[in-house]
């Protein structure tokens, strides 16, 4: 992304890479510079790993596609480009809620399984 990277861009995905405009300033990347495409729940982003400054990402947000079979396109014609794609990581999205459950339920079943010994030694 440009060094001046904060504001609203204008972004355009092309045949030879990704566009970015906003104002007079202009930058253009081509697929190899952006060849990872990830994807969190609500964004997808673009990634460069060998920026030699770090990763670079720009992020395209879902809610610009008017329905699924157009980000089905968008991620053929990303796929079709040699760009590699990484889905959301399911792991990732537990709630906090759902972890608690499940400590929950293994500490119920550890007491269980103590009581069950304790039993077992005094009878």
């Amino acid at each position: 992304m440009p060094s001046k990277g904060i504001g609203r861009w204008e972004l355009s995905i092309g045949e030879h890479g990704i566009c970015m405009k906003r104002g007079l300033e202009f930058a253009g990347y081509g697929w190899k510079d952006y060849n990872c495409l990830a994807e969190a729940e609500d964004t997808f982003y673009f990634v460069n790993t060998g920026a030699g400054r770090g990763i670079e990402c720009i992020p395209v947000p879902k809610w610009v596609f008017k329905d699924h079979g157009e980000m089905d396109a968008f991620l053929n014609f990303c796929r079709d480009r040699g760009v590699k794609w990484s889905g959301v990581d399911k792991t990732g999205g537990l709630l906090k809620n759902d972890r608690m459950l499940y400590i929950l339920i293994a500490l119920v079943l550890l007491a269980v399984l103590i009581s069950s010994i304790i039993r077992a030694v005094c009878l």
